[in-house]
């Protein structure tokens, strides 16, 4: 099964591609994938900068926590990266963006407490991501014993942080 996006991405001419990385990759990314793809052919340099620039899409709105935005695709290979996904682990579009909101809440929690200087029994134990999701087809989820309470709504497929 092919993704709209990336076939969009993929039907883009080679020098839209290039200035698209240009605009999106940092400097080492695209200066690792000139040395990786120096002597290839463009219908071999097109599909791989395509994919590179797909995914990078993906991870930047991962950093905006834009997780609604995402592709099924590019919320897999965000969560991959983090090592947040086993391979062959199956879940739903709405599991994926639960995982990675809930990945996102614990950085952030973490970082408030690095900052602070407070540590507390739960620095080391944050809270998994199973414990996110429960049962996240058949009710919302809330979790709450941080100093905030963050709720985790199914809106159509989408999350919610309040």
């Amino acid at each position: 099964m092919s993704c709209q996006v990336l076939t969009q991405i993929r039907a883009l001419p080679v020098n839209c591609l290039i200035t698209a990385a240009l605009d999106l990759l940092n400097p080492a990314q695209f200066q690792q994938f000139c040395d990786t793809h120096r002597f290839a052919t463009t219908s071999v340099i097109k599909p791989v900068l395509a994919e590179l620039i797909y995914y990078q899409l993906g991870s930047n709105l991962a950093a905006g926590e834009k997780w609604n935005d995402m592709t099924r695709f590019q919320l897999e290979n965000e969560l991959r990266l983090r090592e947040l996904l086993e391979e062959g682990e199956v879940l739903t579009d709405w599991q994926l963006r639960l995982r990675l909101a809930g990945a996102a809440f614990r950085a952030k929690q973490k970082a408030e407490q690095q900052e602070s200087g407070i540590r507390t029994p739960q620095d080391d134990a944050l809270v998994p991501e199973h414990d996110l999701i429960g049962n996240a087809d058949a009710c919302d989820g809330i979790h709450g014993e941080w100093e905030r309470k963050v709720i985790y709504t199914k809106n159509n497929g989408k999350i919610m942080v309040f």
